[in-house]
C-alpha cells in the first residue's frame, strides 16, 4: 500500500487548538489597549489643563480677585472667626475653594469687580467648611465655559466626522476648580495653589456628588477608616475637611488624597490612599467626578490677596 505524506486529524485539531490560544490572547489585546489609549488621553488632557489653570490664575490674579477674598481674614487679626478662635499667625489661613464652573453664571450687573455678592444664599461652602467663590471674569455662561474648561476637544458625529457648526462645537468634557490656602496667616506674600479636575461636570452642579464622612487616620499613615455606608471606590478622591485645632476650631486642613484600595471591615471600610496623610484626620469630603488633583506648592506673590 502506497502512503502519501501529510498529517494526521490529530494534528490538524492540536495546531487549531494551539492557534486558537494565541488568537485569544491577541484578542484581548484589543481592549487592554483601547483601555491602555483612554487612560492615556485622559492624563495628556489633566497635564494640559492643570498647564492652563495655573497660568490662567497667574494671568487673571485670582488670588488678588475681590469675590475670592470677599469677608475672608486676609491677614491674622485677634478678631475670632465666626465666634471660634482666630487664626494663628504662624497657623494656615482659611482655604478657599474657587469654582466658577460648580457655581455657574451668577450674571450680576457691572461692575462686578466691586459688587458685594450674597454667597451664602448662592452656593454652600464645600464640606460645609471651606468657602466656596467665584470670579468676576466668569459673570456669565460664556464666561465660564471659556475659563474654567477644556475646549480643544471637538464634537464628532457617529459617522467620525467633525460637526462643523459656528461655532465649532467642543466636548467641554473636562473643567476645573482652584484651592487657594496661604500656609501662614500673617503671611500674605506666600500662597499654594491647587488645581482640581473633574470629569464630566455640569455646570452649575456644585454640592453635587459632594459627600461628608467621618474618618479616623493618623499622620504619616496610608489609610483612613470611614463607616460602610458611604459610597465610595477605587480610583475616587477624598479631601481632608478636619479643623486644624482638635477642638473643631480654625480652618479646615484641605488635603487631597487618591484612593488606591477599599477594603470592606467589620467595623466599617478602610481606604487605602495613594500619598501619606499630611494631618490626624476626622472627617473628610468624598468628591465625584474628580479625576486629577495638581498642587503647584507655594508661589511668593507681589502683594497680598
Amino acid at each position: 500500500m502506497t502512503r502519501r505524506p501529510g498529517v494526521s486529524l490529530t494534528e490538524v485539531l492540536v495546531a487549531l487548538f494551539v492557534m486558537a490560544i494565541g488568537m485569544m490572547g491577541l484578542l484581548t489585546l484589543f481592549p487592554l489597549g483601547a483601555l491602555t489609549m483612554a487612560q492615556a488621553i485622559r492624563d495628556d488632557r489633566c497635564a494640559h489643563i492643570a498647564r492652563n489653570a495655573f497660568a490662567i490664575a497667574e494671568a487673571r490674579g485670582i488670588r488678588f480677585n475681590s469675590w475670592v477674598g470677599q469677608n475672608l481674614p486676609s491677614t491674622y487679626s485677634s478678631v475670632p472667626n465666626n465666634g471660634r478662635s482666630p487664626l494663628h499667625r504662624s497657623g494656615p489661613s482659611i482655604p478657599v475653594f474657587v469654582d466658577p464652573y460648580g457655581i455657574g453664571p451668577l450674571n450680576v450687573e457691572e461692575p462686578a469687580e466691586s459688587r458685594l455678592i450674597p454667597w451664602d444664599s448662592i452656593t454652600r461652602p464645600l464640606g460645609g467648611v471651606i468657602p466656596r467663590r467665584s470670579v468676576h471674569f466668569c459673570n456669565t455662561a460664556t464666561q465660564v465655559a471659556r475659563w474654567c474648561s477644556l475646549r480643544d476637544d471637538i464634537n464628532f458625529g457617529p459617522n467620525g466626522t467633525p460637526f462643523y457648526t459656528s461655532p465649532v462645537q467642543v466636548d467641554g468634557r473636562y473643567s476645573w476648580a482652584w484651592l487657594l490656602r496661604k500656609p501662614k496667616s500673617a503671611d500674605g506674600n506666600r500662597i499654594e495653589v491647587t488645581v482640581i479636575v473633574y470629569n464630566a461636570r455640569p455646570m452649575g452642579s456644585a454640592g453635587q456628588g459632594e459627600i461628608v464622612s467621618p474618618a479616623s487616620g493618623a499622620k504619616g499613615g496610608r489609610t483612613v477608616l470611614i463607616p460602610s455606608d458611604v459610597p465610595i471606590k477605587r480610583g475616587n478622591w477624598i479631601m481632608d475637611i478636619s479643623p486644624e485645632l482638635p477642638e473643631l476650631y480654625g480652618p479646615a486642613h484641605g488635603f487631597f488624597y487618591r484612593v488606591i484600595g477599599v477594603t470592606q471591615t467589620s467595623g466599617g471600610m478602610v481606604l487605602d490612599l495613594q500619598t501619606v496623610l499630611k494631618a490626624p484626620v476626622s472627617r473628610i469630603l468624598i468628591m465625584d467626578g474628580v479625576v486629577e488633583v495638581f498642587e503647584k506648592g507655594m508661589d511668593r506673590l507681589p502683594r497680598a490677596w
